[in-house]
């Protein structure tokens, strides 16, 4: 004779441990002190920086998005022939157990067709896609643009 109370508590459970074996490896990158700069009325771009951290495995950054942008780039600033320019990365490494800095003055993300001005005190959501950990969003303040 099948115990009721058993049988329910099995088909209870069971569509936990399938959602938790199906979801997925847990992200092994997090995304750390990150800001952009403010921009002046009018200004079609922008800057955002932020810190990725591995916590496991390397991983690559191949791309990101950001509802404040009709395009977002990772660039890197290249000082060729005594002139800076910007370049498109298409892909970063992420290290495994260590990091990669976006900073002014190298690597960063930058928000192209800006849908208004990025405010001081406000705040934008850019969401970084990565090979191994998928898509993370992040909530990014928005600081004084001589604020490093």
């Amino acid at each position: 004779m099948i115990d009721r109370r058993r049988l329910i508590a099995a088909l209870a459970v069971t569509p936990l441990l399938a959602g938790h074996a199906f979801a997925g490896p847990e992200p092994a990158v997090e995304i750390v002190d990150a800001y952009a700069r403010a921009t002046p009325p009018g200004a079609m771009s922008g800057a955002a920086y932020a810190t990725l951290r591995s916590t496991g495995p390397a991983d690559r950054l191949i791309g990101a998005s950001s509802p404040a942008a009709a395009q977002v780039m990772i660039h890197e600033n290249v000082e060729t022939d005594g002139v800076m320019q910007m370049r498109h990365v298409p892909a970063l490494d992420i290290p495994a157990g260590g990091e990669t800095v976006l900073a002014p003055g190298g690597l960063h993300v930058m928000l192209m067709g800006l849908t208004g001005p990025l405010t001081e005190g406000e705040s934008l959501e850019i969401t970084f896609s990565f090979e191994t950990s998928g898509e993370i969003t992040a909530t990014v303040p928005i600081r004084a643009f001589a604020a490093e």
